[in-house]
């Protein structure tokens, strides 16, 4: 079976849903739009081809795609037989809409957009069972159209040979890397590593990795949470971003218990385990790393009425077994990761979609 990444979002974050996606696809070939050669020219199964050829093509083909708009537009070639379309949620487009919006007309018109989808899509390719449940749920009378599906999180391809530098000395490292929009929680963030600075005997930096225009109100929590001397704000390329992260020792990751958080698979998980760091994250998403990395490389807080519950004493155990053992904490963080991505099963389309 020839395949179609049907995708016209170039921004990093979309890049990466299609480096997992294409990472995990078995079939005949696969076939990219020609915008994408500088992306992926360096993967040998990977043809260029303009989309209206491609659909022109002999014998069956299947279109995957990662949103409802794009969706929508593909139920032209419904009628053509020969056509499988696979659906790859980057998220759940209607709610996330109305959480940032408050808008519940477009909402409407969204749900009525994803409902036609919904009965368009032959298979699902989902980005975790929350998030395949959400969909179960909501379209209950046509629920039969998810049981040909699957379960891919995000992820990210690493190379196992590279070299991790060695890091002894026992400063805490704290780091959060991301953007400063509502569902981020980064005054959460800020909470949590001022009291770990504050109330924990352990000298401590945390650094925030982030757009330059997100600057100066990242200044303005620190210096509201009063550790201004030990926070850093930089901005790195996405280029050279491993190589930053690699130097912490521990990452943060705060959600509230919102569905477009617990039905999403964030990047920001897999860019700290795969650089070797531990996790400090909130229950509602802690599910995700069951099978990535052992339970004593992470610590849980519970999320609750838009605050933080957690035991102080075993948080500050947590953080003891992390800069005790540094370098071995960090090659077994990677090693977990590594072998967790290495025994994903391959989509073999041409014996699932039929």
């Amino acid at each position: 079976m020839k395949v179609y990444i049907y995708n016209n979002d170039f921004t990093e974050q979309s890049i990466r849903q299609m480096y997992t996606t294409v990472s995990y696809l078995t079939c005949d070939k696969l076939y990219l739009d020609n915008n994408w050669k500088s992306q992926f020219a360096n993967l040998p199964f990977v043809d260029f081809i303009n989309f209206d050829d491609f659909v022109k093509m002999k014998g069956d083909k299947a279109i995957v795609f990662f949103n409802i708009i794009d969706g929508y537009y593909l139920r032209k070639y419904k009628s053509d037989k020969s056509i499988f379309f696979v659906f790859r949620p980057r998220g759940i487009l209607p709610e996330e809409s109305y959480y940032r919006n408050k808008n519940l007309l477009k909402m409407v018109v969204l749900n009525h957009i994803e409902r036609k989808v919904v009965g368009l899509t032959d298979y699902f390719i989902f980005l975790n069972t929350i998030q395949k449940d959400h969909y179960v749920s909501k379209y209950k009378k046509i629920k039969y159209r998810f049981d040909k599906s699957y379960i891919l999180p995000n992820i990210k391809m690493i190379d196992k040979s590279r070299i991790i530098p060695n890091n002894n000395d026992l400063k805490l490292k704290l780091l959060y890397s991301g953007g400063f929009s509502k569902w981020q929680n980064i005054d959460l963030v800020y909470r949590i590593a001022s009291d770990i600075i504050l109330n924990f005997p352990v000298d401590t930096v945390f650094t925030v990795l982030t757009f330059k225009e997100n600057f100066a109100k990242a200044e303005q929590l620190a210096h509201y949470y009063k550790i201004k001397n030990n926070t850093v704000i930089k901005y790195v390329p996405p280029s050279i971003l491993d190589e930053e992260i690699v130097k912490h020792d521990v990452g943060i990751i705060i959600r509230d218990n919102s569905i477009i958080n617990m039905a999403a698979s964030p990047f920001k998980i897999v860019d700290y385990l795969s650089n070797g760091l531990a996790l400090i994250v909130t229950d509602n998403i802690s599910h995700q790393l069951n099978e990535m990395v052992k339970e004593k490389y992470y610590f849980t807080l519970t999320y609750k009425n838009g605050k933080l519950v957690y035991s102080n004493s075993e948080l500050g155990i947590f953080i003891s077994q992390i800069i005790e053992n540094k370098n071995k904490n960090k090659e077994q963080i990677i090693n977990d990761y590594y072998n967790f991505i290495t025994n994903i099963k391959k989509i073999k389309l041409e014996e699932v979609i039929y």
